[in-house]
């Protein structure tokens, strides 16, 4: 059983290092605060997702009243910066904003009201991208994403290989506990299954067949 598991690492040794490089950093529910503009300090949440390979999204302010959303016309990204445009109240305006850190922005709302924006986590904590890692195999450390969501309150979700020029997708039957969660997936006809556990709020641990040493890392 051994020598299929390594013939199965081999042939997902190549996996998607290329896919954790281009994790996307900006889709994802925001929590934006401007300060001390004329109105006084201004919240909003923004909820920005990729369509067709660009980003896009709206925002909601957060008042006392009922709040509408307010589309973004448009985005401009990088890696490290990002310029929202949006109408409100009759005024073009545009919110740029740069990367602090995994979970924070700071930057300008029109170039004059100091703005900061924080990520807003899932209180579902298993659901969301991962990249998974089985370290020391006969061939190397072997790397894949899995993307897990919610669906009729159970959790699903599937595996991203690449090998060369091939990709292919592989469902996996997800079975989650307190603090663990197990993944089971077949691959060139052999059954699999990853059990991770909960080391704190970015990062799991556990093994792949109880038999190689596997952990995994929130991609945000």
């Amino acid at each position: 059983m051994k020598k299929a598991i390594v013939l199965i690492l081999a042939l997902v040794g190549g996996i998607v290092s290329e896919s954790a490089a281009q994790a996307d950093y900006w889709v994802g529910k925001w929590e934006f605060f401007v300060k001390e503009t004329p109105q006084g300090d201004v919240k909003m949440t923004g909820n920005l997702v990729r369509k067709d390979g660009k980003l896009t999204g709206d925002l909601t302010p957060i008042t006392s009243q009922a709040t509408e959303k307010i589309a973004i016309s448009s985005i401009e990204e990088s890696a490290d910066k990002i310029v929202l445009f949006f109408s409100a109240a009759g005024y073009d305006l545009n919110l740029a904003l740069n990367k602090v850190d995994g979970d924070n922005l700071k930057g300008l709302l029109a170039d004059s009201f100091e703005a900061s924006g924080k990520r807003l986590k899932s209180n579902d904590f298993f659901a969301g991208k991962w990249e998974i890692v089985v370290v020391d195999t006969p061939n190397g450390d072997a790397k894949f994403i899995t993307e897990l969501v919610r669906k009729e309150g159970k959790l699903a979700g599937d595996l991203k290989m690449t090998a060369g020029d091939a990709k292919e997708t592989i469902p996996a039957k997800v079975e989650e506990a307190e603090g663990k969660i197990t993944l089971y997936f077949s691959a060139q006809g052999y059954d699999v299954n990853v059990e991770l556990n909960k080391v704190d709020d970015d990062n799991l641990k556990g093994t792949l067949m109880n038999m190689f040493e596997a952990k995994a890392k929130r991609v945000k």
